[in-house]
């Protein structure tokens, strides 16, 4: 049996319109933690709102936020 191992299990997904289905939102990126990709989004949002969808690849949790 293969078993696959990853140091950034969770992937971010965001968008700035509410119209937007998440399924067509912008991918961010895999991150180790939801704070590093969220601090990430900041960062490149740069004060721009947005709502974000954060998936852990390993369980299938979602997290659901705003910036």
């Amino acid at each position: 049996m293969i078993v696959i191992q990853n140091d950034r299990p969770y992937s971010i997904h965001y968008r700035t319109s509410r119209r937007t289905r998440w399924q067509y939102a912008e991918y961010a990126g895999r991150y180790a933690s939801p704070e590093d990709a969220v601090e990430e989004l900041r960062r490149r949002l740069d004060g721009q709102p947005a709502e974000y969808l954060i998936t852990c690849i390993a369980t299938g949790d979602e997290t659901f936020g705003t910036i």
